[in-house]
């Protein structure tokens, strides 16, 4: 796996890469008009230890704070209250990484509710906010939002849902987010980071991520210049088959600028169903 400091090094490049794609696009006024927009991408999933349906969303990298405000997040939450999900999953990167006012995101978040509950989990750029994350954690407590850290919860007599920290500036630790799941249980995990998939169990069942953005721009005939993960492509957004079942949302904010090229913002809506 490429180091850390590879990946920072990496990222200078992409945020050079997004500046040179952003003064070229735009020009032409596609690339602030598409940035903002999203949509609905339904997910139908058979899974064998599930014993009646359930529809979930998933929302992730937020980015919340230069440039998604709170107009842009209540969209995406009216999105989301519409779908009527049994459960709401948000896969980190709530706020952007120098954002220490929440009054807005927390109005929003506040509105999000769902019969099993609302979980988080954090991504790298929470943790940039230093101090500040303990406090948030808090006003996310208060409107009902429990972040998962290392942690699990039986959510249903046949589901158990885990959720590891961050695989950059966290400690993520599976086994400890399993602890309390009961043997005959379906698994659902989160984590943040799809690089940490090669660390989970088979005894998790699937698995919802984040932090890639699908790129953030692809470019024709080229690709994405640059995927936040070790592992290239192979984690770029969607569906993902090995090394175990999981999702890799496209996110709904951004990293460096507002661009965003062939890599539409996404809420994610499944229905798992018994197989």
């Amino acid at each position: 796996m490429k180091t850390l400091k590879q990946n920072k090094i990496n990222r200078r490049g992409f945020i050079g890469l997004l500046v040179a794609a952003g003064l070229s696009i735009s020009a032409a006024g596609l690339v602030w008009r598409d940035s903002y927009k999203f949509r609905i991408n339904r997910q139908a999933i058979k899974l064998a230890k599930l014993k009646r349906k359930i529809k979930i969303v998933q929302l992730s990298d937020f980015h919340y704070g230069e440039f998604i405000k709170e107009k842009d997040l209540e969209k995406w939450v009216d999105a989301s209250i519409a779908q009527k999900p049994d459960l709401i999953l948000i896969t980190g990167d709530f706020i952007d990484s120098s954002t220490t006012e929440f009054t807005g995101i927390i109005r929003q978040l506040s509105r999000l509710n769902a019969p099993l509950g609302v979980y988080g989990i954090w991504g790298n750029h929470d943790y940039n906010s230093g101090s500040m994350r303990k406090h948030f954690e808090q006003e996310l407590n208060t409107i009902g939002i429990e972040i998962l850290v290392n942690s699990g919860k039986q959510i249903r007599a046949d589901i158990y849902l885990a959720g590891v920290d961050d695989l950059y500036n966290g400690k993520p630790d599976i086994n400890k987010a399993l602890l309390n799941k009961a043997k005959d249980s379906l698994c659902l995990h989160m984590s943040h980071n799809p690089d940490y998939l090669f660390n989970i169990p088979n005894t998790v069942d699937f698995s919802f991520c984040g932090h890639t953005h699908g790129g953030q721009v692809n470019l024709p005939l080229i690709g994405a210049p640059y995927i936040p993960s070790a592992y290239g492509q192979k984690f770029i957004g969607g569906l993902v088959k090995s090394p175990v079942k999981a999702f890799v949302s496209k996110g709904l904010g951004f990293t460096a600028l507002p661009i965003r090229f062939n890599a539409r913002a996404e809420i994610i809506v499944f229905e798992l169903l018994p197989s």
